[in-house]
């Protein structure tokens, strides 16, 4: 989990504390994003809305986090911009 070795003792972990809460912030901003675009079938500015941030940050977010619509590519449908 969030690549640390748990078969060392605590002390020869991998990653510092502060990676382990970036990750764990982007899992769960991954998370988050991709439910909300899911139930707004990615419209991004109703999404953007819900999420309380703006459609640039949201849009950024999308892109540093690689999320992808997974759901529409899989049946060939084409997304608005």
């Amino acid at each position: 989990l969030l690549g640390v070795d748990h078969q060392k003792p605590l002390n020869q972990a991998s990653l510092p504390l502060k990676k382990i809460i970036k990750k764990t912030r982007n899992r769960i901003d991954k998370e988050m994003i991709s439910y909300v675009l899911e139930k707004t079938y990615w419209n991004r500015r109703k999404a953007a809305k819900i999420l309380g941030v703006s459609y640039k940050m949201l849009h950024n977010k999308i892109a540093e986090l690689s999320i992808k619509p997974a759901e529409f590519e899989q049946r060939g449908t084409i997304l608005p911009s």
